[in-house]
């Protein structure tokens, strides 16, 4: 069907023209304004009338940026070559704003036709994500501990300056390249390589402690890593890793391992050079006693006196003496013998047992023992509570053979839902203040060289809180034994009633 009505092209341009969101603006060859459209007056904050017939410069910050702006744009439009760029300009209130502006030649006139939009807050957008990247940037290489990114082939993608370092090079060059770039040890940069590519496999985040060689030093470090694999948006694996420079750590803590390994050495063989003391007391009488039968026995008989009855007597007291040498022996073995396993067990057990092994120390310094003990049983390693029942049993009797008083040592035991909790107590007049502080430390003894390691009651704490799970701590106190005051140190032991190993 014929269409009577003629489309006016003119006016669909007009209302282009003057409804399109992009500014326009149309300048002479001097760089007046001959034409704009609605939106550029609106764009810069003019009314209609108040832009035609005025230069351009009315839109730039000064003198210097309009010369610019002709530098780079206006004569290259002008040399009929289209342009476009970023350019910061002015409103009529002078407020700034960004703007992209585009220049065309319009054809068969010394005239050029601008585009305008205004791109302020995507400006802001970049200029953060600049701001943000070169933040970024800067926290990756200023970061003490290597830090790369890596494809699948294990090359370096990122690398920050303490990397860099590492390898005797600089981030740029490394670009591209891998670990066996670098290290001489092709095993091992051939581990990190597979290792890199199992956990992008596997997709999971993994801790991993690793070796590498500094080439600057060729000397072995130790990091402890993260490594976190993830795929860009078009699917290429990555892993990112963040390594920790543990190696003074790593080497402290070997040199810690040793030097906890020569105290427990040193204090096995001064519990073993207490325990032959303890042996020669406990021997003394009955060895004695031994001697005296023995050699009266034979007196008697070259008199010619000795009766069956009295050689029989003789004979049992010998055996019965020699039975308690053979228990004593035993119950020392038994002590040095290392715990294998948890056992159930009494505190008042481990007590008896640690009395008797150094029961003539006990009974030669007149020192009179009191129990109180009322706890459950516990699982624990039976052979430390003894070795800690001696230590701090003869930490108390040193101290009690220096007074003259009636001289006590007490235990004391309660228990809660959750622990057990142990108290020995003497009343050998307690320890000085500054001293009380310094009793657990190592090789820390307030007796002679001779008499003394000072590793006893650190043992003892080193295996209560390390092995056993629990806690120890003195103090002095005061308390009252037949009406009469009395003062000492109490150590006061807390523990599980449960271990859980």
């Amino acid at each position: 069907m014929k269409n009577d009505k003629k489309i006016d092209k003119s006016t669909i341009f007009n209302d282009l023209f003057d409804n399109t969101y992009v500014g326009i603006l149309v300048v002479d060859s001097n760089r007046n304004i001959i034409l704009t459209n609605k939106r550029c007056y609106e764009l810069f904050g003019y009314q209609e009338d108040e832009l035609i017939g005025k230069n351009s410069s009315i839109f730039h910050l000064n003198n210097d940026e309009y010369l610019k702006f002709g530098e780079v744009a206006f004569k290259h439009v002008l040399d009929k070559k289209p342009m476009s760029v970023n350019f910061q300009v002015k409103k009529k209130d002078g407020t700034l704003f960004w703007a992209k502006i585009s220049g065309d030649p319009i054809k068969h006139q010394e005239h050029i036709l601008w585009t305008i939009v205004d791109i302020t807050e995507t400006y802001k957008i970049q200029e953060q994500l600049i701001e943000q990247s070169t933040l970024l940037k800067t926290v990756i290489n200023e970061t003490p501990y290597p830090i790369v990114l890596k494809n699948y082939n294990a090359k370096f993608v990122l690398v920050n300056e303490a990397t860099a370092k590492l390898y005797k090079s600089n981030p740029d060059e490394m670009i591209g390249k891998d670990d066996g770039d670098y290290i001489p040890d092709k095993e091992m940069a051939d581990f990190f390589r597979k290792n890199v590519q199992e956990i992008m496999n596997e997709g999971k985040t993994r801790i991993v402690y690793e070796d590498s060689i500094d080439v600057e030093t060729n000397k072995v470090k130790h990091f402890m890593s993260i490594k976190k694999p993830f795929k860009n948006k078009d699917g290429e694996n990555f892993i990112l890793v963040l390594a920790n420079d543990i190696t003074e750590l790593t080497n402290k803590n070997e040199e810690l391992i040793k030097k906890e390994k020569l105290l427990f050495q040193q204090s096995k063989m001064a519990a073993m050079g207490e325990m032959i003391s303890n042996i020669a007391h406990q021997w003394r009488q009955p060895l004695s006693m031994i001697s005296t039968a023995a050699t009266g026995a034979k007196l008697q008989n070259e008199l010619g006196v000795l009766e069956k009855e009295e050689l029989n007597n003789t004979l049992e007291k010998i055996n019965l003496s020699t039975q308690h040498l053979s228990e004593t022996i035993d119950g020392f073995r038994n002590y040095f013998q290392k715990d294998k396993k948890v056992i159930n067990f009494n505190i008042e057990d481990a007590w008896n047992e640690t009395i008797n092994l150094i029961y003539m120390r006990i009974r030669n310094n007149s020192i009179n023992i009191i129990k109180e003990i009322h706890t459950p049983n516990i699982k624990s390693f039976k052979n430390e509570f003894i070795q800690i029942f001696m230590n701090i049993i003869n930490n108390s009797i040193d101290a009690l053979s220096e007074i003259k008083e009636k001289r006590y040592l007490i235990i004391q035991s309660e228990s809660t839902d959750n622990e057990i909790i142990i108290k020995i107590k003497d009343n050998a007049g307690g320890i000085d203040k500054d001293i009380l502080e310094k009793i657990f430390d190592p090789y820390f003894t307030t007796k002679h060289q001779s008499q003394g390691t000072g590793i006893g009651l650190y043992m003892t704490e080193e295996i209560i809180v390390k092995h056993l799970n629990g806690e120890i701590f003195a103090q002095n106190i005061e308390f009252e034994i037949d009406n009469k005051l009395q003062k000492g140190v109490q150590f006061t032991i807390k523990l599980p009633i449960d271990k859980k190993l």
